[in-house]
């Protein structure tokens, strides 16, 4: 995984007062996510934060270095919790760290990471 970080913070509380609550979406469960997982489909469907519309609205930033991301070849992309951090998931470390790299050279903060499991 990469993690890029657009070199601002997001307020959590700014966030959560332009979020519109009645359009949250539906809850996975736990089985779709095990079948998901499998596949490269499965898990960009898996990969949805409902707050990335409220802060990418206002920092454009955050939706310029996901997509990033996916041209660098992350199988998904996802800004992290409430912001600003966006990540993506590659489909191998080579892949992960040959954009890690392309990424610093634009300047961007980045960072080559592994997940915990």
């Amino acid at each position: 995984m990469v993690i890029l970080y657009p070199g601002f913070p997001v307020s959590t509380r700014w966030v959560y007062r332009h979020f519109r609550f009645g359009k949250l979406t539906k809850a996975i469960e736990n089985t779709s996510i095990q079948i998901s997982l499998r596949d490269s489909e499965g898990l960009k469907r898996l990969l949805v934060n409902d707050l990335e519309k409220v802060a990418m609205r206002r920092y454009p930033r955050i939706a310029f270095l996901k997509q990033r991301l996916i041209q660098e070849g992350a199988v998904g992309a996802l800004m992290s919790g409430s912001g600003s951090s966006v990540f993506g998931v590659f489909p191998s470390r080579q892949i992960a760290r040959g954009a890690f790299h392309r990424l610093r050279k634009e300047g961007v903060e980045a960072y080559l990471v592994r997940s915990l499991s």
